[in-house]
């Protein structure tokens, strides 16, 4: 048995006046299993004597744990005074989701291509 490389590729942003560009890599499975757990916070309320569970699945929850996991790098990224952000940190990743609007769109579009290459380049491997 062979463990897996870690898959990961560049993506520019477009039309970005810096040329920002962010490097994802694809998740493994218990990674994504952490993205899933994350969306599906659950909450129990209490209804007189006995419980009844509620669960409310918290996208936004699950959507901050797939960009902190998946997002591996960046370049030309700048923060409100143009101080280019270099540390690639949990915090710094969820201001940029949480602060760049259509960030998340761009990532799933970037993460769906990288998907698909990660599958062409296995199913290369594959016939070798």
């Amino acid at each position: 048995m062979r463990l897996s490389k870690e898959y990961s590729a560049w993506f520019k942003v477009p039309d970005d006046q810096d040329g920002a560009e962010f490097e994802f890599r694809i998740l493994t499975p218990s990674e994504r299993a952490a993205v899933v757990d994350a969306a599906m916070d659950m909450t129990i309320d209490f209804d007189g004597e006995k419980p009844a569970p509620k669960g409310r699945p918290t996208t936004q929850k699950g959507r901050e744990k797939e960009i902190v996991l998946s997002t591996k790098s960046w370049k030309k990224v700048f923060d409100e005074d143009g101080t280019e952000l270099k540390d690639f940190t949990d915090k710094n990743k969820l201001k940029i989701f949480n602060k760049v609007p259509g960030f998340y769109e761009y990532f799933s579009e970037s993460y769906r291509a990288l998907e698909k290459a990660f599958g062409e380049s296995r199913k290369a491997q594959e016939k070798n």
